[in-house]
This record gives structure tokens, sequence and C-alpha cells, in this order.
């Protein structure tokens, strides 16, 4: 049997968020993004920095990617953590631009 593809519904604006929690005795962060009342990508980051939470983000960019090529949310809503706009402005390979230079 194979499974109907659910590329035509990825959503245009998404909500993204971390959860913080603790695993296996050490704290973590649990990147969510959600839309429409579901779960669309949950990844675990080691810490809350730009880093770590683009690597965690990064699995649902590749992930929507492969069901969609070309895909790209219109809008992200975060909570104002600088660390996930910048993941998610630069880092999930959504063809925004790259960030300025220092």
């Amino acid at each position: 049997m194979r499974w109907p593809t659910l590329a035509g519904a990825l959503p245009k604006h998404v909500l993204a968020d971390e959860k913080h929690t603790r695993l296996g005795g050490g704290k973590c962060y649990v990147a969510t993004t959600v839309a429409k009342e579901c779960v669309l990508g949950v990844a675990v980051a080691e810490n809350a920095g730009t880093e770590a939470l683009t690597k965690a983000y990064g699995v649902f960019a590749e992930e929507a990617k492969a069901a969609k090529p070309g895909y790209r949310p219109e809008t992200v809503n975060t909570d104002g953590w600088a660390a996930t706009q910048n993941a998610w402005a630069y880092k999930c390979r959504f063809s925004y631009p790259p960030p300025p230079s220092a």
C-alpha cells in the first residue's frame, strides 16, 4: 500500500518554539514546528543557541523540502528568542538571504 503524500497540505504559516525539558538527566530543548493544530516537526537541541536550534529546526526544513521541493513557509511565528529567529531566517535552508556579514 502506498501512503498519500501531504506535500500539498504543507502550511503557509508555521509556529516555532522550544520546550525546555530534561533528557537523560541533562537539560535540553525540544524544537517544535506546528501549524493548524498539527505537530509538523520535533527535534532535540543540545542548547538554546543558534547553531543547535538551526540543526534541530533543520530537520523539519529538510523533511518539508523532501516532501515538496521549493516549499517555504510565508511566515514563521516565534516568541522573539534571537537564536530561534536566526535559525529560521538564515539557516533552515528555505532560500532566505544569508545573514549579514559581521
